[in-house]
């Protein structure tokens, strides 16, 4: 045989295993990379680390768990007011047995006074079974001025006070009968009819733009509930 057509017979033997090993490789190659983005898409594998991380308790940022809490074993309620805060009651009754009950800001300023705060509860007997809206419109309570004992009846009062009651906003406290009304900005009433009727009431000085009087009445009623 002739040496150059043994040469070209040698390469061409030598070419051909070379390709077929590559043709093999190309096959794992491919294969592996299937298999690894199959693994992939379906989240087997992942490319980047996980960014979850165990949670880490938070710190509580609910400010009425530092109150302090008010109990009145009378009308079976308890409610939480600020820890800075004072408790008025009249002389004439007992602190856990006060029909009449505010917590106040500033002890010896009247209401109206600048950064004053005042939330009011009054409980008024309903021996009559009295719906709220007819307890209200007969004038058992000074819807207008409920911080005042005592009021003037005057003519066509009462029916001042139904109009008043029509525009109260009806809804319920703990399960309760109960109207909200809120006639200026800084001045806000809940009438709740538990059997007895309770009056909750904040009053907050014009001047007073730190506090958010809705925010700060909700978030007192929050801590409110009754014992029985």
């Amino acid at each position: 045989m002739n040496k150059n057509l043994k040469r070209f017979t040698k390469f061409k033997l030598h070419d051909r295993g070379f390709a077929h090993l590559f043709l093999v490789v190309m096959v794992v190659i491919l294969a592996f990379g299937g298999l690894f983005y199959f693994s992939w898409q379906k989240g087997v594998i992942k490319t980047t680390p996980s960014n979850e991380v165990s949670p880490t308790p938070t710190a509580n940022t609910d400010e009425t768990v530092n109150w302090k809490t008010y109990k009145n074993k009378k009308y079976n309620y308890q409610v939480s007011y600020h820890s800075d805060w004072y408790v008025l009651y009249s002389d004439t009754e007992d602190l856990d047995t006060a029909r009449d009950i505010s917590f106040r800001k500033f002890k010896d300023l009247p209401f109206y006074a600048e950064g004053q705060i005042e939330f009011t509860i009054i409980v008024h007997p309903n021996p009559n079974n009295l719906t709220l809206s007819e307890f209200l419109i007969r004038g058992d309570i000074n819807i207008f001025h409920p911080e005042l004992s005592e009021f003037i009846t005057l003519e066509g009062e009462q029916e001042d006070r139904r109009k008043t009651v029509e525009k109260m906003e009806k809804t319920t406290f703990n399960g309760f009968e109960a109207l909200r009304y809120k006639e200026l900005e800084n001045e806000i009433k809940l009438f709740v009819n538990n059997n007895n009727i309770f009056l909750f009431y904040l009053n907050v000085s014009d001047n007073n733009a730190s506090v958010n009087p809705e925010e700060l009445f909700n978030q007192i009623l929050s801590t409110f509930q009754f014992t029985e």
